[in-house]
């Protein structure tokens, strides 16, 4: 259930973006223009009603402890509105969704500090990136587990989960050692030769022991929330590496 919330989560999120990004666009025009005579109307129209549907179907959820908001009414009229009025109406949308995103933000992810809060939040949008690649599902798959079990403050499980995600695409790399293996990528230009790569390449090896770490099974092991959150970064920066390095690798097949 709480995966269903919080992919409807990231559709306010998207709705809540795009509606102040149509905002600033509207305030950039005379205020007693004519709306239906505003470039992209029709888009913010449709905008406008997605937010409306996604409050609407924020207070159907029956889950406890998820406050009510106030519903908006589609308003039949708004072409025929001045640019004013629309600016008004927009505001009150915006004023209930952000506060559908805000109960869902603490619902999803209780006793999280804000920066884990956002962490996670950026996580999740990276994960949505991934989906549009050509990316083995497994590894999807244990991605989303793993965020799911940081949201939920449960630091081993995640951590365990990211260290063996680390731990397969590491296994993709050519090479026995992590050493040789970064030094196959640097050849490969995954990891550029340059100032910069010394950070990946330290991120690299870092990851690789942070993996052993938290599979090794040693019984004294229990990350804490940022120990935890440090091996989920390491398991996406090392998902954006294998993203790169499938690329150059099939590149390199197609010219053979």
């Amino acid at each position: 259930m709480n995966s269903n919330l919080s992919i409807f989560h990231r559709r306010v999120k998207r709705c809540i973006e795009k509606l102040t990004s149509f905002k600033k666009y509207i305030y950039g025009y005379n205020s007693d223009q004519d709306f239906a005579y505003v470039d992209w109307h029709k888009s913010i129209i449709d905008e406008i009603e997605e937010a409306i549907a996604l409050i609407t179907q924020y207070n159907l959820l029956n889950n406890e402890g998820l406050i009510k908001v106030k519903l908006v009414d589609k308003d039949e009229n708004i072409s025929s509105s001045s640019l004013e009025e629309v600016a008004v109406h927009l505001n009150s949308i915006l004023r209930e969704i952000q506060d559908v995103d805000s109960y869902l933000n603490n619902y999803l992810m209780p006793n999280l500090s804000e920066s884990e809060k956002n962490k996670i939040e950026s996580l999740n949008d990276e994960l949505e990136e991934f989906e549009k690649f050509d990316i083995e599902e497994i590894i999807i798959k244990n991605l989303k587990e793993s965020l799911q079990e940081a949201e939920s403050k449960h630091h081993l499980a995640c951590s365990i989960i990211s260290a063996r995600i680390i731990s397969y695409i590491l296994e993709k790399f050519d090479g026995k050692l992590d050493e040789e293996k970064l030094s196959n990528l640097v050849k490969l230009n995954v990891i550029k030769n340059d100032e910069k790569s010394k950070e990946t390449s330290k991120f690299f090896l870092d990851a690789a022991k942070s993996s052993r770490n938290a599979v090794s099974h040693k019984i004294d092991y229990f990350p804490s929330g940022s120990d935890a959150l440090s091996v989920l970064s390491y398991a996406f920066r090392m998902t954006h590496l294998f993203i790169k390095y499938k690329k150059i690798k099939n590149g390199t097949t197609n010219q053979n």
